[in-house]
């Protein structure tokens, strides 16, 4: 993985000069998220085209697209693009470029709505001013981020990868948005460990729910082994992010995964709960820590001074310390263990 995310990375090559280091992850994420879609895409455009040509209705064609693509391995695609448009075949009109991709990105079905997130237009006209959108554009279609080349725990290491070298060239803290992955199957294991002769049966359904999702590792690393414990289990996958750029990865990566894109919610966790009144059978967070809460310190009050059973009713920690805060949040969102034997359960 480490192979393929310095091939990715090494399109900054082409951005030194008219970009500084803190900018290259804006050009860099969309695109890499964009050819991922396409290459997901790529065995089903022909039934794609077929069925937005014969279906008006976005339900009607979310339907009758999942139905013609589902396999063994995937539960079938829930968006399309009504654009011919590849990133191959815009470049072979290259005094249009910048407009058919333009054109390409905005034919997506109106759950994939992520690219408005990336400010995706402004940052395709700014590469065309600057001369550079043909090389980005050529790099990143020849790197093959098909399903059977590059899987979904794989991808997600790479979204990860890719957001932490942003953030370390920003000299933005790198380290707050990248949970290693060794830790991530280790809070799994943890999470599950009581819950695994359960998680074997016959029409098990599980939620999985992460207030600080970031681009939805942990989801992935939870859903993929449960189902290494029961290729029969049904998932509903949940999460809050409240940074732009990861919450518009975890979110395309969720539609891939043929997930609800509804589960994945922007704003910030301690401000607003998007889940107000939903409870879920596993919670796994791996929240700042060694932050404060200065900045939202009124709204938590509110939220307190309410009373009651609200997330926060219990007491309040030290302004300084945001862990505890998402911490009773967590405690919060977790269901009580019922007849199937299923509890919520907490991670770091």
């Amino acid at each position: 993985m480490s192979v393929l995310s310095s091939f990715v990375w090494s399109v900054a090559d082409t951005l030194r000069g008219p970009y500084s280091e803190a900018e290259y992850g804006r050009v860099i994420l969309p695109f890499t998220v964009l050819r991922r879609l396409e290459c997901v895409m790529s065995p089903h455009r022909v039934a794609m085209a077929e069925i937005v040509r014969r279906y008006r209705g976005e339900p009607q064609r979310r339907t009758h697209l999942k139905i013609a693509t589902r396999t063994e391995d995937s539960a079938g695609l829930s968006f399309w693009t009504t654009s011919d448009y590849t990133l191959e075949r815009a470049l072979q009109d290259p005094d249009n470029l910048a407009e058919n991709l333009i054109h390409y990105v905005g034919g997506f079905s109106a759950n994939l709505d992520v690219f408005r997130s990336f400010d995706f237009e402004n940052v395709i006209r700014t590469l065309d001013e600057r001369d550079r959108l043909a090389q980005v554009t050529r790099h990143f279609e020849g790197i093959d981020l098909s399903p059977d080349k590059v899987s979904n725990a794989d991808m997600g290491d790479l979204f990860e990868n890719l957001i932490y070298r942003f953030a370390e060239s920003a000299n933005d803290g790198a380290g707050q948005f990248y949970t290693p992955r060794d830790v991530v199957r280790l809070l799994v294991d943890l999470v599950y460990a009581e819950d695994t002769e359960a998680l074997r049966d016959r029409g098990t359904v599980r939620s999985i729910y992460d207030p600080t999702v970031g681009t939805g590792g942990m989801l992935t690393v939870a859903d993929e082994h449960l189902h290494g414990l029961n290729p029969d289990a049904s998932t509903a996958l949940y999460g809050q992010e409240i940074n732009a750029r990861t919450y518009a990865i975890c979110k395309a990566d969720l539609l891939i995964k043929g997930q609800d894109p509804s589960n994945v919610r922007q704003g910030d966790t301690l401000v607003v709960d998007r889940f107000e009144g939903r409870r879920f059978d596993y919670v796994l967070s791996n929240p700042p820590f060694g932050t404060d809460w200065k900045a939202v310190e009124s709204d938590v009050k509110k939220q307190h001074a309410r009373g009651g059973r609200g997330r926060f009713a219990p007491g309040l920690p030290a302004v300084g310390d945001a862990a505890m805060l998402f911490l009773l949040h967590v405690a919060s969102k977790m269901r009580d263990i019922d007849d199937s034997g299923a509890s919520g359960s907490g991670g770091r």
